[in-house]
């Protein structure tokens, strides 16, 4: 019997630039500590992730946030990002799916 392979795959439904206005926390944490010891990022880019390691990777409120609302395995899923952690992971190719 052949096993048939599933992929998985996100389908973005829509994108907004948001202002905050509760605390979120921003999905890119994975993305950028699986990397950080990698030597890839330069002086100012580890500045600002250490700025949101500070933070506890939250979004603060009244900073502006990259949300998504997904489609990913039949359920529904809102992605939420710091745009400087966004733009880091778009640079460096960090995001898997």
């Amino acid at each position: 019997m052949e096993t048939e392979k599933y992929e998985t795959m996100i389908v973005t439904l829509s994108e907004s630039t948001q202002k905050a206005r509760k605390e979120h926390n921003c999905m890119t944490r994975e993305y950028i500590e699986d990397s950080i010891n990698q030597g890839i990022f330069t002086f100012s880019e580890y500045r600002k992730i250490a700025k949101m390691i500070k933070s506890n990777w939250k979004i603060q409120i009244g900073e502006k946030y990259l949300r998504q609302n997904n489609l990913y395995d039949d359920g529904l899923f809102s992605f939420k990002a710091s745009i400087p952690m966004h733009n880091l992971c778009c640079k460096y190719g960090l995001y898997t799916e």
